[in-house]
């Protein structure tokens, strides 16, 4: 069949292939708190090629000599190693090697020399699709010039024939294929029993050891099946006009058998999605139509197929999980949720297996999970109680949800992850290892709708450190969220003392060149951003000096700036990091309380608005709403609960709320969300509520200085104009206030551009030179005034002893 482009399973989320994506802005992953309702409805869209590659237990272990995915892809018909082509491996002159080169010389030559050209093939034999119809005389005339030089191979001495024989009877079986394909239909069951002997025989002599490295082996499971589907070529499966009678239900059956057990060898190989794609393609054009459905259902493997292709549409698709939302049209349950109905073909297969009465079967929990997501919920329920699987727990969770038993969905999602690290690893597991994240995720969500804060943090950072690194899946930004809006910084505290200790900084900046940013190797982990993002929110309370222990070492690479010598090698020393400015910014603050003089005390806060200004953001800047560190401060959406809603056309949709109260109201509407939440909400409020409200810090921190300076200063101006520059919406104020209080100084044309730095020390003396200013400017201009006042004291003196005489 044609080879599809391989798709990547996104097992994390129930909605993982979903993103917000706005006009001018990255696409973030959907959060499982952004609709808790969907989310604790909705069943996730499971991966289609995880569970058609288990449908059949691999027979054979892991070979060295298995082809990689890219050296499958390269097996086509015209020209590739297994079809025919020389191959310059040292062996060309062995008997094998001879024989091959030459029946390889006259089966091309005969397809050159036909008028007809050969059949085009849209895939590799390891992904063969079912017939193809449309070959004729070109291949007939090739098998039939090297037959015989291929069958010359296979006759040797086994130890003489083994560089070539897994190739010579590959190519036999192709022939016999083609050959058959030419004949009326009497003949074809005789050249396709001989087909199907040769590929048999592939398979067995690279069992045996023989030199198979174009993975012909794998391939021949898959051109083996499509002797199954003729005569239809892979784009009659396309087709939606084909009618059901165009293939034989037994041997549709026989394809699907041997693709599966292709795709279950190809995932011990690694040989990507051979065997899957042909399967997708032969389930989708089954669920298009109730009497193919019919055809396939009573099949046990033909029906986990049909029902692993329902469950994965929002995979095939790209989009969102299945079930709950997509399900039951009544909207139901605590969620209340306005709800659609489900995709045609997840509603055509579960009607059909609903008409047989196919309760008591295996797989029950994938039928229970089926029946869920069409809508069926007592069914659902019947199926799910058969077996204690994780997907059966998971189904009955959501069912429990759907009747408000919260209680009860916890004790399901728990019994659900206590079972998934053994079963999910197993063959026929149920369900792929990466959905644990989701349920951990889940299981954060009933948490934090009971109340359960703590708890829910708990579940909410196991997903998330299990799921990558930082800020790669939207549950990362769902634990954050907890951690900064719903926990109290004790009880943060707390759990990171517990159970996140401090990460081993990686290696060194031996081998890099400094600059912090050349470590792909080591990404920001979620413990990294947790421990940081609780030593912000202690800086923004004051406790600086417990906060240290919490922001990334002095000597962690993925953090410092390595200082490097003229020859661009490391020296071993580091620039200044974040805990160094955050040392740097409490010894600041602890100097506004020890200086002696107005003048130190206003230094000090400088120093500290400065430090501010230029590093608020790692020191004490909010993980999302307002300051959004999650994304380096570069977007004010798309991570926590932001409160801005956008139109198509990127303006708002909605006003900013105003108070704290309304904010917390706007961000936390909608099921599943407590009143107690929405209080933590409130008072974990960053003050000032800003963007960037560590800049208005740094702000009022230079006003305070300024109190403390002599308003005719150059050191007053320079701290207004210094602050005027640091884009906080303060501008027009600063300037007044310079204006209103300060003196000319040459630097007010560019107020806010270009300041110098403060003279503290200037400022110290300015009192006492400003008085001695005054003082000589009085005896300069205003001496008979003086000598004035000096001699009506005289008069006065003088008249008042002689009075006293008299």
């Amino acid at each position: 069949m044609a080879k599809a482009i391989p798709f990547i399973a996104l097992p994390v989320l129930a909605a993982a292939g979903m993103a917000v994506v706005h006009a001018c802005g990255p696409a973030f992953p959907t959060q499982l708190l952004d609709d808790r309702a969907h989310t604790l409805r909705t069943l996730p869209a499971g991966s289609f090629g995880y569970e058609a590659s288990r449908l059949l237990p691999p027979d054979n272990p892991r070979r060295d000599t298995d082809p990689s995915p890219a050296d499958a892809a390269a097996i086509t018909p015209d020209p590739a190693p297994g079809d025919a082509s020389p191959q310059d491996d040292g062996l060309g002159n062995t008997p094998a090697g001879r024989l091959y080169a030459r029946g390889a010389a006259a089966y091309r030559a005969a397809r050159a020399a036909t008028s007809a050209p050969a059949a085009p093939s849209a895939a590799a034999p390891g992904t063969a699709a079912p017939g193809t119809a449309d070959s004729g005389t070109g291949e007939d005339a090739a098998g039939d010039a090297g037959a015989q030089a291929f069958a010359a191979v296979l006759a040797l001495p086994p130890a003489q024939a083994a560089p070539r024989a897994v190739k010579a009877a590959f190519m036999l079986g192709k022939i016999h294929a083609q050959r058959g394909l030419s004949l009326p239909p009497d003949g074809w069951p005789r050249e396709r029993d001989a087909a199907i002997a040769m590929f048999t025989r592939v398979r067995a002599l690279a069992a045996q050891g023989d030199p198979d490295p174009d993975g012909l082996a794998l391939a021949s499971w898959g051109e083996q099946a499509r002797l199954f589907t003729r005569p239809l070529a892979w784009r009659d499966f396309d087709r939606d006009d084909l009618p059901t009678a165009a293939i034989a239900p037994a041997d549709l059956l026989q394809a699907i058998h041997l693709y599966a057990r292709q795709a279950a060898e190809a995932s011990v190989t690694e040989a990507g999605s051979t065997g899957v794609d042909s399967l997708r393609l032969i389930a989708r054009w089954a669920l298009r139509d109730p009497g193919r459905v019919a055809m396939l259902v009573d099949d046990p493997l033909a029906r986990r197929l049909m029902v692993a292709y329902a469950l994965a549409l929002g995979d095939e698709d790209g989009g969102g999980g299945n079930g709950g939302d997509n399900g039951a049209e009544d909207g139901a349950g605590n969620g209340g949720a306005a709800t659609a109905r489900p995709a045609p073909p997840v509603r055509m297969l579960a009607d059909a297996i609903r008409a047989r009465g196919l309760v008591h079967v295996p797989d029950a929990d994938r039928l229970s999970a089926l029946a869920y997501t069409a809508g069926d919920y007592d069914t659902a329920l019947t199926l799910a109680r058969q077996g204690e699987t994780p997907l059966s727990d998971w189904v009955r969770a959501k069912l429990a949800i759907r009747d408000g038993d919260m209680a009860g969905a916890a004790g399901f999602y728990a019994a659900a992850t206590r079972g998934f690290p053994t079963l999910a690893a197993t063959p026929g597991a149920t369900l792929e290892p990466g959905n644990v994240d989701t349920l951990k995720g889940e299981q954060g969500v009933v948490a934090l709708s009971r109340g359960e804060y703590v708890q829910a943090f708990a579940f909410l950072y196991d997903a998330a450190r299990d799921a990558g690194p930082y800020g790669d899946s939207g549950v990362s930004n769902d634990a954050a969220y907890v951690a900064e809006r719903v926990l109290t910084i004790a009880e943060l505290k707390d759990y990171v003392d517990a159970h996140i200790p401090a990460p081993v900084p990686p290696d060194g900046h031996d081998s890099h060149d400094g600059s912090g940013d050349d470590m792909p190797d080591h990404p920001r982990t979620m413990p990294d951003a947790i421990r940081a993002l609780l030593a912000r929110r202690m800086v923004r309370v004051g406790d600086i000096d417990g906060a240290i222990a919490y922001f990334p070492a002095d000597d962690d690479p993925r953090y410092a700036t390595a200082i490097t010598d003229g020859n661009g090698r490391w020296t071993g020393k580091y620039e200044p990091s974040i805990r160094s400015w955050a040392r740097a910014y409490g010894a600041a603050l602890r100097r506004v309380g020890t200086a002696w003089t107005d003048t130190g005390r206003a230094a000090a806060w400088f120093d500290a608005a400065n430090i501010a200004r230029a590093h608020g953001m790692e020191i004490m800047g909010t993980e999302q709403d307002p300051d959004y560190a999650a994304t380096d401060g570069a977007y004010d959406w798309g991570v926590g609960r932001y409160l801005y809603r956008f139109r198509n056309d990127g303006t708002d949709l909605t006003p900013l709320p105003q108070t704290a109260g309304q904010r917390a109201a706007q961000a936390l509407s909608g099921p599943f969300i407590q009143d107690g939440e929405r209080r933590r909400y409130l008072h974990s409020e960053v003050v000032p509520y800003q963007r960037f409200h560590y800049r208005n810090i740094a702000v009022t921190q230079a006003q305070r200085a300024a109190d403390l300076l002599p308003p005719r200063s150059q050191a007053f101006a320079a701290v207004l104009c210094t602050a005027a520059g640091w884009e906080s919406g303060d501008e027009a104020d600063l300037y007044a206030r310079y204006v209103r209080q300060g003196a000319y100084v040459p630097f007010a044309r560019h107020f806010g551009k270009d300041c110098p730095a403060p003279d503290f020390r200037a400022a110290a003396y300015f009192p006492y030179r400003q008085s001695w200013r005054r003082a000589r400017h009085d005896i300069r201009h205003g001496w008979l005034p003086f000598a004035g006042g000096a001699g009506a004291v005289a008069l006065g003196a003088a008249f008042a002893w002689w009075k006293w005489r008299r």
